[in-house]
């Protein structure tokens, strides 16, 4: 996906500048995809090499602009690193608290089983 995205942002890039100028943010957005793919299917161990990777890729095409689209595009990447960095956080902190949950769950389990074992004994000897 992110070579795709790349050679897509280099075709934008090597364009006509005024043929797709009103666009020229499009590609560096698309970016978000394989970052958020990486962060929901992976967490910060998928979405750390994605960014990184992402970045080394986009940041000599976005530096072939000047001025503010330079500044835009570098802002963009920036910004799609930062919110698949929160996305991969977040993933990460729901995935352990439903880790924890589930260890509750089995200890809970296992607790009533062995008060219901108690139980039945207690009444086993009553009965004798």
């Amino acid at each position: 996906m992110i070579v795709g995205v790349t050679l897509l942002y280099g075709v934008f890039e090597s364009s006509e500048p005024h043929s797709l100028a009103r666009l020229y943010f499009v590609p560096a957005s698309l970016y978000i995809f394989p970052l958020l793919y990486a962060s929901l299917n992976f967490g910060i161990e998928g979405a750390v090499p994605t960014a990184l990777w992402s970045a080394t890729l986009a940041t000599p095409l976005a530096l072939s602009n000047r001025g503010m689209e330079l500044a835009g595009e570098l802002f963009e990447v920036g910004g799609m690193l930062l919110l698949a960095t929160l996305v991969a956080v977040t993933v990460d902190k729901e995935a352990l608290a439903r880790r924890a949950s589930e260890q509750s769950e089995s200890e809970r389990r296992l607790s009533e089983i062995k008060y219901r074992s108690l139980f039945e004994g207690a009444r086993a000897r009553r009965g004798s």
